[in-house]
């Protein structure tokens, strides 16, 4: 098919396109190595983010579960056309992936770490509006666990208690069935670690992005579960060091970080005045001979 015909292909067809003529994962995972996945990186940004909208979709409807690399894919491409307002359509997509899904149960093979760190990058850059603060909530409160309902809880222990009889008698068809559902309703009341992962991180991003308004002084959510949490908290509430600007861009910038190590663009020259902030910072929170 020509460039001009994929142009008019809706979203989905251009998705599916892409996947049939990539005949290896990693193939499918790179849009540069079939017509249609260039055509995709090639269009406006507000019709790749329909696009990463329809491959989340498509995931969570087992129509393709490919799709999915698609809009890993697309989350990770461009980032700076990346906006909140873009953003919307693709966490309204995710959002509809619950803990009832039958999808659920492949949640490692769900895009959401592009997606959480775009999400991140975006809002670090232009605050939280309204619009995208709804639909991140929305997408919270569909991977939170919950407990069982009445109706979950019955058919909880008929599954429970066919799983304790003999394959010779049930079959292993029932037994199987059995299992597979006692695994599908854990997993609405217990998440796994991945899940609280992404749970904390929308948390983080819905308490600490408060965008300053000029003459404003940036405030970044402490969360005070951990012994570094608690530290720091307890000095910024008696007005220390950490309660200073410098400490909130450190906090702020290391919660964008995906690695442990730095990168060589973080901490280049052109930087040296967001370096010396974080040295500066670190060092007056940490002076020497305070951590022996």
């Amino acid at each position: 098919m020509s460039t001009q015909g994929l142009h008019q292909l809706s979203d989905e067809d251009l998705i599916k396109a892409h996947l049939s003529e990539a005949t290896t994962d990693a193939a499918k995972n790179s849009l540069r190595t079939t017509p249609a996945g260039r055509v995709m990186l090639e269009v406006d940004a507000d019709r790749r983010a329909g696009l990463a909208a329809k491959g989340i979709a498509l995931w969570i409807e087992s129509k393709s579960l490919d799709a999915g690399k698609v809009a890993s894919a697309l989350l990770r491409a461009n980032q700076k056309e990346w906006t909140t307002a873009r953003l919307v359509k693709v966490v309204e997509a995710a959002a509809m992936l619950t803990r009832t899904s039958e999808q659920f149960g492949r949640f490692g093979w769900f895009p959401y770490k592009p997606l959480i760190t775009t999400i991140e990058m975006a809002v670090q850059r232009e605050g939280l509006s309204p619009a995208f603060r709804t639909a991140l909530e929305q997408w919270k409160e569909a991977i939170m666990p919950r407990e069982l309902t009445p109706q979950e809880e019955r058919e909880f222990g008929e599954v429970e208690r066919i799983s304790t009889q003999d394959v010779l008698v049930v079959g292993w068809p029932i037994l199987s069935k059995a299992f597979a559902t006692i695994e599908r309703l854990q997993r609405i009341r217990v998440p796994l670690t991945e899940e609280r992962k992404l749970i904390e991180r929308l948390a983080r991003v819905l308490d600490s992005y408060q965008k300053p308004k000029s003459g404003e002084r940036l405030t970044v959510r402490i969360d005070a579960s951990d012994a570094v949490g608690i530290g720091i908290a307890a000095d910024v509430g008696k007005g220390g060091r950490a309660a200073g600007p410098a400490w909130a861009e450190l906090l702020q910038h290391a919660r964008t970080l995906n690695s442990t190590v730095p990168s060589q663009n973080g901490w280049s020259r052109p930087r040296a005045s967001s370096k010396e902030s974080r040295r500066s910072a670190f060092s007056n929170a940490f002076p020497i001979g305070s951590m022996t």
